[in-house]
């Protein structure tokens, strides 16, 4: 298991927290969710033999291996997809069209967990900083880093190890959120500009992980454990707690929707039923919810994972 921070929590930190949901069935028990219909959703999965990369539609029909990879992240017109892929030596950021065609490297050296902004850049993480590319691999730019992090929030100061990651870009692209870790013990949420400047830590999140923009960008919601969460980006407004339960959030293009990442139903130990993560989408206000990717019907690993879910921003 790789132990490096990503979009996505890292695997077995998602198993190792999330609880078992208390229904035995794929959908909640006051029913399922009305789904949005905008846009596609792009998740990895292991159901190939390897972290693949999957576009579907919302209802999830339509589902297509894409390319081999992981931390899905769209363009903004919903046409191409950045990801994180291994070239046998370090990791490095490709972006490949929805259809297949195109692909091609954008930086490596390592690089890992994009995100796109608006305006067409790639923020990821690389040694210890989040930092910012445009999508031909130029103009390569430092965001944040831990020792900035250090000197600003005072977090590690006594010499702790810090790391960050996780990055994600607002809808408006003129601020990043992300989470910072101190000895790898807690995690926090922090949002800076794309500059670099002005960073702060949102005060309402006390721990959190997978921090995700609302489509309107005055919510935050992200995972704190197994409940999902949200918090005005300033923490100005208080917490709002969904009745959904998993890792990994993102929102649907029209605010009406979560899909996220949690454990199949029924989960137990292994051998008897194992504990595998699946794709669920919610409608965070009312509580209701369904597993929503099928399960595979010949997986080249009867214990296989979905996860990373990201819905394209695309309206329309």
């Amino acid at each position: 298991m790789r132990t490096r921070y990503s979009r996505g929590s890292i695997l077995a930190a998602l198993l190792a927290s999330l609880s078992v949901p208390s229904c035995d069935d794929t959908t909640s028990p006051g029913g399922p969710p009305e789904v949005s219909t905008v846009g596609r959703i792009a998740f990895t999965s292991t159901r190939d033999g390897a972290e693949y990369v999957y576009v579907m539609n919302p209802d999830g029909s339509g589902l297509t291996r894409l390319v081999r990879g992981q931390d899905p992240a769209w363009s903004p017109d919903g046409e191409s997809i950045a990801f994180g892929a291994y070239d046998g030596t370090s990791w490095e950021i490709r972006v490949i069209g929805v259809d297949g065609s195109g692909e091609r490297r954008v930086i490596g050296d390592g690089a890992f967990a994009p995100t796109w902004s608006p305006d067409g850049r790639i923020a990821f993480w690389r040694e210890g900083a989040i930092r910012s590319v445009n999508v031909d691999g130029t103009d390569e730019t430092v965001i944040i880093d831990t020792e900035a992090l250090r000197t600003v929030t005072g977090f590690g100061a006594t010499g702790a190890a810090l790391s960050i990651g996780s990055p994600t870009w607002s809808p408006d692209g003129e601020r990043l959120a992300f989470v910072g870790s101190v000895d790898l013990d807690w995690e926090v949420v922090l949002v800076v500009d794309r500059d670099g400047s002005n960073l702060r830590r949102v005060p309402a999140i006390t721990e959190g992980t997978s921090p995700a923009w609302s489509p309107d960008g005055s919510w935050l919601t992200y995972a704190y454990g197994d409940v999902i969460r949200s918090v005005s980006h300033d923490g100005s407004t208080g917490l709002r707690t969904h009745r959904l339960s998993g890792r990994d959030p993102d929102w649907s293009a029209d605010g009406t929707n979560i899909v996220y990442a949690a454990l199949r139903d029924s989960c137990r130990p292994l051998p008897e039923t194992p504990c595998v993560t699946r794709i669920w989408v919610g409608e965070p206000d009312r509580g209701r919810f369904a597993r929503l990717v099928p399960e595979a019907e010949n997986p080249a690993r009867p214990i296989y994972h979905d996860y990373q879910a990201v819905w394209s921003r695309v309206r329309g």
